[in-house]
């Protein structure tokens, strides 16, 4: 049960990176989300 809480926490620490990531590009690039995800 423990490693089902930690992949899914994981998971969505991952996520979340991600979209702070591309939040990131867009502000700072003036890209679109399709364009600052790639």
């Amino acid at each position: 049960m423990f490693a089902m809480v930690l992949a899914i926490g994981l998971l969505v620490d991952d996520a979340i990176v991600v979209v702070e990531n591309v939040e990131r590009i867009m502000s700072e690039e003036g890209l679109t989300p399709r364009e600052a995800h790639t």
